[in-house]
């Protein structure tokens, strides 16, 4: 079911955007002082905590600090091992379940996350977390009835849960009632006014109904996280693909393209982009030619890229530079047809 605009045209009025910046001025250190220091810190805490271990190997609450002090490490295998000894002194721990699970579920290993968050639920049937992750898992393996279930749980156990909101959402986007996506992704922003992710979602769906409301949740997105590339470019291409109208906008959105380069100077899609707009939105073949070759420079293999240029290079009337992009176009894919015939075009003018 697609989105119909005045299907959720008012839910952004319902919220405000709450954007605090915090400034601390300090003396700040080298990074090999800052280095230095930390792993100075992590030993002397774990040697401590082998040292409390060995005096006291039944003490459970020693284990799970040093299993934490592992993950955090990312030496995953031993913080595995202090959770197993940790089960053995106190098998009816939901949280062990819980932390041991989100272990395996990092290392991909789905099976044994799931006996683990199960075991959770089966000991503390209101343990959000687990909840959320069964879900997860669920949504995953596109078991929606049962992830509906455990994140309607969740909610039960604490209504003001913003993720289980943000999983409602993409549970119903999942399955096409974009509506309801809508007003639980609305839920979690309104739960939490610096939800990300949520932002992102909502413009996603207005984005896909034509509906300008995409580029206020766009720019809330920017307002927390102002290097989002991700935002960027889908504000972007939501301007190149909406002009309604206003020229303007493809200013915008190569404006976007521009300070995605600034923050990443290898992304090849925002040049990429920036040259489709003056190529086929503005006409500017100069331009367009430009940049096409900085984003093969930056991956040589955008077989795209070249045919564009090569497009560029016939509108400039250089034929042979186009001809010689249609080549490379097809030498990096000889089955794509629009290069093939481009460089059938120019061979019959000859």
């Amino acid at each position: 079911m697609s989105v119909q605009p005045k299907t959720f045209r008012n839910l952004s009025k319902c919220f405000a955007i709450l954007c605090v910046l915090a400034f601390v001025a300090c003396d700040t250190p080298t990074k090999e002082e800052a280095v230095s220091a930390s792993q100075e810190v992590e030993e002397s805490e774990l040697d401590r905590m082998n040292n409390a271990i060995i005096k006291d190997p039944n003490n459970l609450g020693l284990f799970l600090q040093r299993a934490e002090l592992f993950r955090l490490e990312g030496r995953i295998d031993e913080a595995l091992a202090d959770y197993e000894r940790a089960l053995r002194l106190d098998s009816s721990h939901a949280e062990i379940f819980h932390q041991r699970g989100n272990l395996h579920y990092l290392n991909s290993k789905i099976e044994l996350a799931v006996a683990d968050f199960e075991k959770c639920v089966e000991l503390d049937a209101d343990n959000e977390g687990c909840l959320l992750k069964n879900a997860e898992i669920d949504l995953l393996l596109r078991n929606y009835k049962e992830a509906l279930a455990n994140i309607n749980n969740a909610i039960r156990v604490n209504q003001n849960n913003a993720h289980a909101y943000f999983m409602k959402g993409m549970l119903y986007k999942e399955t096409g009632d974009t509506a309801t996506s809508a007003s639980s992704y609305a839920t979690a922003i309104e739960l939490d006014p610096e939800f990300y992710d949520a932002y992102i979602q909502v413009a996603l769906l207005y984005a896909y109904a034509n509906d300008d409301l995409a580029l206020e949740y766009y720019n809330s997105a920017l307002e927390l996280r102002p290097s989002s590339t991700e935002a960027l470019y889908n504000k972007a291409m939501y301007l190149q693909e909406n002009p309604k109208g206003n020229p303007l906008r493809y200013q915008d959105a190569l404006a976007c393209y521009r300070i995605i380069e600034e923050i990443d100077s290898t992304n090849a899609a925002a040049s990429f982009n920036q040259g489709y707009i003056y190529l086929e939105l503005l006409g500017h073949y100069d331009s367009a030619a430009t940049a096409f070759t900085e984003a093969v420079t930056k991956y040589p293999t955008y077989y795209q890229a070249y045919y564009n240029r090569g497009l560029c290079y016939e509108s400039l009337e250089r034929e042979e530079d186009a001809l010689k992009d249609y080549n490379r176009s097809l030498a990096l894919k000889p089955d794509y047809t629009a290069a093939a015939r481009a460089k059938g075009r120019i061979v019959d003018r000859k």
